[in-house]
């Protein structure tokens, strides 16, 4: 398909030299050749950075798809330690989900977060956010975005609560008879 659009562009751009110039027999061949030289050589060169910037966008979607990469990746933006990582969030909730029978309530899952991590909680962690959320609050909402993508929660589940998948399930039930 794009090859046909590419040889149909191509020939009416010919078309169009030809008629333009009206050009004789043999500065024709000559005057032609030099304009699809031209052409090709600009195509070229249009390909060329549009195959640099597919390349640096492909090696920027590798690196934030590991949870890992996005981490390193958030962690130089601010001070080391300035705040619990999002990572630290995601067995704390699976384990709440769990033990309230694969659902629970955005607040209930805030409030016994909170409990649960209360002393792992940096200052900055505690500090409002323009929004009026508290920082670490907003990151336990993040980080449920992650468990989503990452299939352990469901995309489907009713405004307000937060569901384990089975792949959640099954994940969480093995990480907890392993001892995390």
């Amino acid at each position: 398909m794009e090859d046909d659009l590419f040889e149909e562009e191509l020939f009416r751009d010919i078309d169009e030299i030809i008629e333009r110039n009206k050009l004789s027999q043999n500065e024709d061949i000559e005057a032609l050749k030099e304009k699809i030289s031209s052409l090709i050589t600009h195509w070229e060169e249009d390909l060329l950075k549009f195959e640099n910037k597919l390349e640096k966008i492909k090696r920027l979607e590798r690196m934030l798809e590991s949870s890992e990469s996005k981490e390193t990746y958030r962690s130089t933006k601010r001070e080391k330690g300035a705040i619990t990582p999002q990572r630290a969030y995601e067995i704390p909730i699976l384990e709440i989900l769990y033990k309230s029978g694969g659902r629970a309530r955005i607040s209930e899952v805030h409030k016994k977060i909170e409990e649960k991590m209360k002393d792992i909680f940096t200052e900055k962690d505690k500090e409002s956010l323009q929004s009026g959320t508290i920082r670490w609050e907003k990151n336990v909402d993040w980080c449920r975005y992650e468990l989503v993508q990452k299939g352990l929660l469901r995309n489907d589940s009713p405004n307000g609560i937060w569901e384990l998948s089975e792949e959640g399930y099954k994940f969480i039930e093995e990480k907890l008879k392993n001892g995390r």
